[in-house]
């Protein structure tokens, strides 16, 4: 059961990889917790890439992706590598349409390099944190109106601060 399945997949991996491919699949099968489900895909991409596995593994990561809505920079980067360039544009689609949070639609934007999108998906929905993220390629794209909402953005964070600890801080 459950319990065993951590040292067991462990013990697999070192020495059996199919085997502990079989354990995750059928780990998988029982589930119906979705962020379980989530990362025990993800620890099935692992082993599938590590035993060569290249058509599974790619078959596991649109599942992840497409299905599983895991929209991870990281697994969004490797499905459009894998992607013919003529599908890709399909898949974008798809991915926007489920790109649900502000910080979703950025990372998207921020692969395809639509930095235009980018900057007015920030601008409709200000965080320092994600201007942060992305200041310096924004500044490289377009140094001057990033400038000017990097001052807009420090003076809302300075007027919202309420606490001299937080103002020093930004």
């Amino acid at each position: 059961g459950g319990n065993a399945y951590r040292p067991l997949l462990r013990l697999y991996e070192d020495h059996a990889l199919p085997k502990a491919i079989e354990l995750v699949r059928e780990e998988r099968q029982k589930e119906k917790l979705d962020w379980w489900l989530v990362e025990l895909t993800k620890t099935l991409l692992r082993l599938l890439e590590k035993a060569g596995e290249q058509a599974e593994y790619e078959k596991e990561l649109r599942h992840l992706v497409l299905e599983r809505k895991c929209q991870e920079r990281e697994y969004v980067s490797r499905l459009k590598s894998i992607t013919q360039p003529d599908q890709w544009p399909a898949v974008f689609e798809a991915l926007m349409a489920d790109a649900k949070h502000p910080s979703d639609r950025m990372a998207l934007y921020h692969l395809e390099g639509m930095m235009e999108e980018l900057f007015t998906e920030l601008c409709q929905h200000p965080s320092f944190g994600s201007f942060q993220f992305y200041e310096a390629e924004l500044r490289e794209w377009n140094p001057t109106r990033t400038r000017t909402y990097y001052v807009e953005i420090l003076k809302r964070e300075m007027d919202a601060a309420n606490q001299r600890k937080q103002y020093r801080h930004i």
